[in-house]
């Protein structure tokens, strides 16, 4: 038996709900590989103890309120933790990255400042298009 009109147009609607939050966690997951890429492989990062690139931290629908260290520099509990919060993001949510480290807007931005982010975000519809027509095959 055929599906109503109406049965197809829900069905769609759900369907491109899903392929949204899809692209959206796709893209966004890859914006932040792209912010904690460091020098030496390819990205804009700098690391020279690590710990700026383990400060990162992701949350869902508001910034990180609370500064969390990690026990020498290492990425325990942030640095790459991002790909959890990514993956409990619904379409509704506002995904906020952000390095915690207190001397990281005097890097991104202070004199000779890197821009990592930025430079990061500039490509965000670049990433979205590559991540939609991935999405669209």
């Amino acid at each position: 038996m055929a599906k109503s009109f109406t049965a197809q147009v829900e069905g769609f609607a759900k369907k491109t709900v899903k392929l949204q939050e899809a692209i959206l966690k796709e893209s966004t997951q890859r914006l932040m590989e792209r912010m904690q890429t460091p020098r030496g492989k390819g990205g804009n990062l700098p690391v020279d103890t690590g710990f700026l690139r383990a400060s990162f931290h992701a949350s869902l629908n508001a910034p990180v309120s609370d500064v969390k260290f990690k026990v020498g520099g290492a990425a325990f509990g942030g640095g790459d933790d991002y790909a959890f919060v990514i993956a409990g993001a619904s379409i509704e949510d506002t995904i906020y990255g952000m390095y915690t480290a207190n001397y990281a807007g005097f890097v991104h931005y202070g004199e000779g400042g890197v821009q990592w982010v930025t430079l990061a975000a500039m490509q965000w519809n670049a990433i979205v298009n590559v991540v939609a027509k991935e999405f669209s095959r």
